[in-house]
């Protein structure tokens, strides 16, 4: 396990944005396809939660073929399903997830109770209302923020790095998401650096798109929801190519056997931690 420097995160960056620059149509496709997966009626939350792991590990693979000069095809984000490949510790990592959405409903339930004193009758009628629910979350919208913000940095910090540990370096779940949480935490500066970076280009490209896309759609008459609908899809084909991408040159460069700048060449930063 090595340390890097937070500019590490600007050369992941760069790796993902120049495969998607060299295969767009392999990396954008396995975007759509996991977009399409999860708009399919009842199954496709399903999908996303316990799959989302496996799909990633998919682009991944595509990321780690291309980087050996190989080239990627869109049927590899389904590489996790094929042969002796690990998919059952891969689904195991959509836990912490489950374990965010199952903490956020249990504090909106104790925040509702809290309000309601435990009534049967005023929590169904408050829960049947929708103002007076907004009314109580907006008062106890600063815990709410501040809960949301550690869960979610909780689960990032179990499942980043866990899924290409276990994909290409086939470790149990649990192992890998202990492993993720270390490395995380040893390259707090690289990841934050990271999401920032990743929330700034996230506002960018979310404005880009709405001049490109919603705007026209809006001109050609076509229905707000549906075009809030492609908007979405569009950015979200972008968030899963771009995700799985930035996930492999990450894992590359603090697990791999040779990590690429700026780590690989002995940069100023970088230290090899023992595991």
């Amino acid at each position: 396990m090595r340390k890097v420097p937070a500019a590490a995160a600007l050369a992941w960056l760069r790796f993902g944005l120049d495969m998607l620059r060299r295969y767009p149509g392999a990396f954008l496709g396995m975007g759509v396809v996991v977009v399409v997966l999860g708009q399919i009626p009842l199954a496709g939350t399903l999908i996303a939660l316990l799959l989302g792991p496996a799909l990633t590990a998919g682009v991944a693979h595509a990321a780690r073929e291309a980087d050996a000069g190989r080239t990627p095809g869109v049927g590899q984000l389904f590489e996790a399903f094929t042969g002796d490949k690990p998919l059952g510790s891969l689904v195991a990592l959509c836990l912490p997830t489950v374990g965010l959405i199952v903490a956020l409903m249990l504090l909106l339930v104790f925040v509702l109770l809290g309000a309601t004193g435990g009534d049967p009758q005023q929590l169904q009628a408050m829960t049947a209302n929708p103002q007076a629910l907004l009314v109580v979350l907006r008062g106890h919208l600063g815990v709410l923020l501040l809960v949301v913000l550690i869960a979610a940095v909780l689960q990032t910090m179990l499942v980043f790095f866990a899924v290409p540990r276990v994909m290409f370096d086939r470790r149990g779940a649990f192992g890998a998401m202990a492993d993720s949480a270390r490395a995380s935490a040893r390259n707090a500066g690289a990841l934050l650096s990271l999401v920032l970076v990743l929330f700034a280009l996230g506002i960018v490209a979310a404005a880009v798109i709405a001049v490109l896309v919603y705007l026209p759609l809006a001109l050609l008459h076509v229905a707000g929801t549906w075009a809030q609908t492609i908007l979405l899809m569009v950015l979200g084909t972008l968030a899963n190519a771009f995700g799985g991408l930035v996930t492999y040159a990450a894992w590359r460069d603090v697990f791999g056997e040779t990590p690429r700048d700026p780590v690989a060449t002995g940069a100023a930063g970088t230290t090899v931690v023992p595991m």
